[in-house]
């Protein structure tokens, strides 16, 4: 994926998207990429006050790309929003006690630690296979994964500690289970040779689990479309590489 360009844009928006609050009690919730899924996607995962969040690679062997390819692209996306927050700004009006400044510095994205996949595990990230309890939400909900490029689904909230539990799925690019979007790149997952396009969904995916909702506009990192973008053969290739 290279080196992470910072988007100015998107720092201004942390504090609106941030302050929320009044609705981090929420339990659990969905958030999509390439799709229209979009249940509660307000509330940060974990805050500072989580001393440890753990994270796992699922199973991946009928992904496209190898699995330690895959752990090395979710810790370039960690390492992203880590560096995102630490160098978020608010305007000089919103400093302060205001709460959306409380929680930007509270929005815990550092930290995490890579593991085994056990029933225990904060974060799951599942490529183009479901483990028992995310098929039983997807079920649950109706929801037909081949329709999205990739989503986010909470499965548990912790409403006294504030601590979130769930898994991020992305659609395998080949195979029954593929995105079935138009006009989509075909392997678009290994089509560059350095899977940058993949990077880019899993970075958009996190997002939601730090709190960030769908917002800017077309072509930005947060934008609801971004993740269709990223597997759409009308997109311009120096958008994988930057």
């Amino acid at each position: 994926m290279g080196a992470h360009r910072h988007h100015p844009s998107l720092r201004w928006s942390l504090a609106a998207a941030c302050s929320l609050a009044g609705s981090l009690a929420s339990a659990g919730g969905s958030s999509s990429g390439g799709g229209e899924l979009l249940e509660d996607t307000f509330n940060p995962w974990f805050l500072t006050s989580v001393p440890e969040v753990t994270y796992c690679i699922g199973s991946a062997d009928d992904f496209s790309v190898p699995k330690e390819v895959l752990a090395q692209y979710v810790a370039n996306s960690f390492d992203y929003w880590s560096d995102e927050f630490s160098n978020a700004y608010l305007p000089d009006n919103l400093l302060g006690e205001n709460p959306a400044h409380a929680l930007i510095v509270r929005v815990k994205t550092s930290g995490f630690k890579l593991q085994d996949c056990t029933d225990k595990v904060d974060l799951t990230f599942q490529f183009g296979t479901l483990g028992v309890a995310e098929s039983a939400y997807v079920k649950s909900r109706a929801i037909d994964t081949r329709r999205f490029v990739a989503f986010t689904g909470r499965l548990d909230y912790d409403r006294v500690n504030l601590r979130g539990k769930g898994f991020i799925y992305v659609s395998p690019d080949r195979g029954p289970l593929a995105f079935q979007g138009d006009n989509v790149v075909p392997n678009a997952w290994t089509a560059d040779g350095d899977n940058s396009r993949l990077g880019k969904v899993l970075t958009h995916e996190l997002g939601h689990v730090f709190g960030l909702p769908h917002m800017g506009g077309p072509g930005s990192l947060m934008d609801q479309d971004f993740p269709e973008m990223m597997v759409s053969q009308s997109l311009p290739r120096r958008l994988t590489r930057s």
